[in-house]
């Protein structure tokens, strides 16, 4: 019969599966410290044992609801190998240790948090899962089997549960954004808000509070003597001004401040808080969000937050009724009971905090600052009601969607909003047609005696023209006498100079791009100069309306014809359409024409 001789040696690492599934049926559990006899060796499997190891401690949470994050166990054995039997051959080789060979399942009660293979020599190995299995947050009880590949060889074995904390960062109220039209504007808003407090009773102190910019003030106050002068210091509120928002139609409202303020705590803690923004839904469910950033020391190791929008503080039914003139002040009182959804996520079986997205980023260490944790400073903690006021301002309601008439104009047109704006302005009614219909006519050329009638009626012109036509082809009671000669009396046109001495105004001619640059320039009294290069590859510096359609260009009125080359050209003899018209006094609506 062989003899046997015992081993120890190094941890071994194993090679990781990751596949998490269904509970398979519970082992039965193997008692630690079995021996076995080196007799019965060849009879008996090796007993193992197997420890679920704590929770990886990190910067901040590990172990978040629905992201991965390792769970580690560990499997010891006491090795043995066979010796050479007396007179064996092979005089100075070592017999192989038999490897340990398997897998293990780590399990949240009946769930599996996934599998890992395991392989290793010297009686100990551990296997690693990154797991997102977790079935629910909270406080979970975490197990692992050990399944050999020989049974014979080696026993299989189960953990005692460890207990791991879980996270879930959803907030505890839903999200609330703007959505459509705005019902009303919100200004003038104004918010008290103390953030966090803490009264640390040993030491009689709390967090200290500074302001670091914006429009946010802090009154002034001295530590004092008695606790509650020493409380009424430490819990001041910040008060930021000068807010703005709005409300939907659906009630929801939004409203952003400016300012940075911070919070510390020793020299230790450093928490900043800028630019906080109330979401408030139509129920009166909302929270604050602020852009958090900030630093943690241990020691001589810093952990710094990089800065993170998130909420800071949620709340529940706020009751918001803007009175006759539309101001509206409330105390709202900020959640806390319940806040972290499962039980025992921070702390024991607790479930009361701040929003959990807020307090996991904070470095474990620290973190109960902001979380029920069984000790003297949990009162203090609770958050303290903020005071939000602010003024609403109706927005009308917005005009019914223009109808157009124009049979040649319908709504994929290419300038069909330009088009629509022409009409609703009374711009233009078009041309009636012989059938009925009425016509915009988009394609055909602008004539100057419908181009004067545009910019007469963009201005609001009242004018009546003189007895004296200016021009010698155009005389009293024509169709748009009064809109020419108000071009002429405006000095938007001299007309064409005549051998006789009296210009003409060619009203049935058509407009050139180039005229209609200047009639655009001289209305708008605009003075600018011919830029030494031209934005356009056919307009050169010495053409007779350079500037006046190089301020086309500036004012984004016309970026002209695109060319393969890559500079474009303006066209400056080519007639004005009645589509480019509409397009051009659209896009002057809020510069040219004062509407």
């Amino acid at each position: 019969m062989r003899t046997l001789r015992i081993l120890t040696g190094a941890v071994v690492a194993c090679a990781l599966v990751g596949t998490p599934g269904v509970a398979s049926a519970q082992l039965p559990d193997v008692g630690a410290g079995q021996g076995v006899s080196a007799a019965r060796q060849q009879e008996e499997a090796v007993v193992t044992k197997i420890q679920v190891a704590p929770p990886v401690v990190g910067e901040r949470t590990v172990y978040l609801l629905g992201q991965a994050a390792p769970v580690t166990a560990t499997i010891t054995w006491v090795p043995a190998i066979p010796e050479r039997a007396a007179g064996a051959s092979g005089e100075g080789s070592v017999p192989a240790e038999a490897p340990l060979t398997g897998e293990v399942e780590f399990f949240d009660g009946a769930v599996s948090l996934g599998v890992a293979a395991v392989t290793g020599l010297g009686g100990s190995v551990t296997a690693t899962v990154e797991t997102a299995a977790w079935p629910a947050a909270g406080l979970r009880q975490v197990t692992a089997q050990f399944r050999p590949s020989d049974p014979n060889a080696f026993a299989a074995a189960q953990s005692p549960a460890r207990a791991y904390r879980v996270v879930d960062t959803a907030r505890a109220v839903p999200d609330v954004a703007l959505s459509g039209a705005s019902a009303a504007t919100i200004g003038d808003a104004r918010l008290e808000w103390t953030i966090a407090n803490i009264w640390f009773s040993n030491f009689e102190v709390g967090f200290e509070r500074e302001v670091l910019a914006g429009p946010v003030t802090l009154p002034e106050a001295s530590v004092g003597t008695t606790i509650p002068e020493k409380q009424a210091y430490f819990f001041r509120p910040f008060t930021f001004t000068s807010g703005s928002g709005a409300r939907d139609q659906a009630g929801n409202r939004v409203i952003s401040f400016e300012g940075s303020v911070r919070l510390t705590s020793g020299s230790a803690n450093r928490w900043d808080f800028s630019d906080p923004r109330v979401h408030i839904g139509a129920s009166g469910d909302g929270y604050i969000t602020a852009e958090f950033s900030g630093t943690y020391l241990l020691g001589a190791q810093e952990f710094p937050i990089a800065p993170t929008r998130v909420a800071i503080a949620t709340f529940s039914g706020a009751k918001l009724q803007p009175n006759s003139a539309g101001a509206v002040s409330a105390e709202i009182v900020l959640n806390w009971a319940g806040q972290a959804g499962a039980p025992g996520t921070w702390a024991h079986e607790y479930a009361d905090s701040f929003p959990n997205e807020f307090v996991s980023l904070l470095h474990p260490a620290i973190n109960l600052f902001f979380a029920r944790s069984s000790v003297a400073t949990d009162s203090s903690k609770i958050p303290h009601p903020i005071t939000l006021s602010f003024t609403e301002t109706l927005v009308p309601d917005p005009k019914p969607p223009v109808v157009v008439p124009f049979t040649d104009v319908p709504k994929g047109h290419k300038f069909f909003t330009e088009i629509a704006w022409m009409y609703s302005s009374k711009l233009t009614t078009g041309v009636e047609q012989s059938n009925g219909t009425v016509k915009y006519l988009p394609k055909q050329n602008m004539t100057r005696e419908a181009m004067a009638a545009f910019l007469y009626r963009a201005e609001g012109a009242k004018y009546v023209g003189p007895k004296v036509s200016p021009f010698a082809d155009v005389k009293p009671g024509d169709k748009f006498y009064n809109e020419i000669t108000w071009m002429y009396q405006q000095g938007l046109s001299t007309g064409i100079a005549q051998a006789s001495g009296k210009p003409k105004y060619a009203p049935k001619s058509s407009v050139t791009r180039e005229a209609m640059a200047a009639f655009m320039y001289r209305l708008q009294g605009a003075t600018s100069g011919v830029p030494k290069v031209s934005p356009f590859v056919d307009v050169k510096s010495g053409d007779k309306f350079a500037k006046e359609i190089a301020w086309m260009y500036s004012s984004k009125l016309s970026t002209g014809v695109e060319q393969a080359s890559g500079k474009p050209k303006y066209l400056p003899k080519s007639s004005v359409t009645r589509e480019a018209m509409a397009a051009f006094l659209y896009r002057a609506q809020d510069g040219i024409l004062k509407q």
